[in-house]
């Protein structure tokens, strides 16, 4: 049985406060995946898995990978959410850091 979307994702949460950013990113991936081919490119939840493989990116100090895909996401949600969706919240703490 394979694991469903909101577990991986789950699971790469986990794995990135063990520190274990490769199997984060890898998790990440995979969700990221799953969400463009069953919702497609500007839905909220892939925007979301988008996002948090940005952030393992960055941990994993592929910050110009991370930019650009961060850039992307900033680019379609700032189209299609509200500027108080939890996912421009999200995007403005990644931003500052």
């Amino acid at each position: 049985m394979r694991p469903s979307l909101g577990t991986l994702s789950l699971l790469g949460d986990a794995y990135l406060g063990l520190d274990r950013v490769d199997e984060a990113r890898r998790a990440f991936e995979r969700v990221l995946d799953g969400h463009r081919s069953t919702s497609g490119p500007d839905h909220p939840l892939t925007l979301f898995a988008s996002t948090k493989l940005g952030f393992a990116l960055r941990r994993s100090g592929e910050h110009e990978q991370a930019k650009n895909l961060l850039l992307g996401v900033q680019a379609i949600a700032t189209e299609v959410l509200e500027a108080d969706h939890p996912i421009m919240d999200m995007l403005r703490i990644i931003q500052q850091d």
